[in-house]
């Protein structure tokens, strides 16, 4: 709020004295930039994706009779939210943002009261603007930086079934047979060692993918 007084000056009267005043505003947006509160704002990142699981009362992965996967799957919209934090830094640390850049949070992370548990934001590459601010006489240098992330309710992991045609024996690549003799035509299940099942029809093992690491992020998001 701007204040402003005027007199009369004494030695011509045809000029005054003007005093002027300025308060700071009181949500603190005239207040040093770096003292300033994060923004939160959030959209959703929309995608298509294969009807990949069996909804029925025991969900499992979609294969044809012969346990084969659908080489042409219908295809859903999906999305996760995606949120979007801007606050203002001192500094720019750009190689060590681009370190962190799509990984999931290790640690637990809380945002305006909601915590997110671990391994379920993925940080996306931040945005950062430089900028230059005069406040009440004083000149700010600091950067606008928008932090993004992603978040997912399949914690950024997914699962394939262990099969092949070959299995490992003693370290070596052996083809797989069936018992007269022939080689299958589907892929047989297969344990954690790389060694085949004993029944085709016995349920493998999952390999558990995971395309992002799990890493501090020492990130404030306030």
């Amino acid at each position: 709020m701007q204040t402003l007084s005027a007199s009369s000056s004494k030695s011509n009267p045809l000029f005054f004295e003007v005093d002027a005043g300025y308060e700071l505003p009181l949500d603190g947006s005239g207040t040093d930039p770096l003292d300033r509160p994060s923004v939160l704002g959030g959209t959703y990142d929309e995608t298509t994706e294969s009807y990949f699981v069996d909804k029925s009362s025991t969900p499992q992965k979609c294969v044809n009779k012969a346990n084969d996967r659908f080489e042409n799957f219908p295809q859903r919209r999906t999305g996760n939210l995606l949120i979007q934090i801007t606050k203002n830094i001192s500094t720019w640390p750009a190689i060590a943002y681009d370190t962190l850049k799509f990984t999931r949070n290790a640690d637990a992370v809380t945002i305006r009261g909601t915590t997110y548990a671990t391994n379920t934001l993925l940080l996306l590459p931040a945005g950062v603007a430089e900028l230059r601010e005069r406040v009440a006489g004083t000149n700010y240098h600091f950067y606008g930086t928008t932090f993004r992330l992603l978040t997912d309710h399949n914690l950024h992991v997914d699962s394939i079934e262990n099969r092949g045609y070959f299995e490992l024996v003693s370290g070596k690549r052996r083809q797989i047979f069936n018992d007269d003799g022939s080689v299958p035509t589907t892929p047989w299940p297969l344990n954690d060692d790389g060694t085949k099942m004993a029944s085709p029809s016995d349920a493998p093992t999952l390999i558990d993918l995971e395309p992002y690491a799990s890493v501090s992020w020492g990130l404030d998001f306030d």
